[in-house]
């Protein structure tokens, strides 16, 4: 996620955590229907 440090020093730790789940939630279909496979969440 581009400028995510920026971004998330603006959410509280429950909305950055919130955030990457939602955002997590919706790409990891999208990557599995394309064939793709998603190795490790790390950063």
């Amino acid at each position: 996620i581009r400028d995510f440090t920026t971004l998330s020093e603006s959410m509280t730790p429950q909305d950055n955590f919130k955030f990457i789940n939602d955002y997590l939630s919706r790409m990891e279909p999208v990557i599995i229907e394309h064939q793709g496979f998603i190795d490790k969440y790390i950063g």
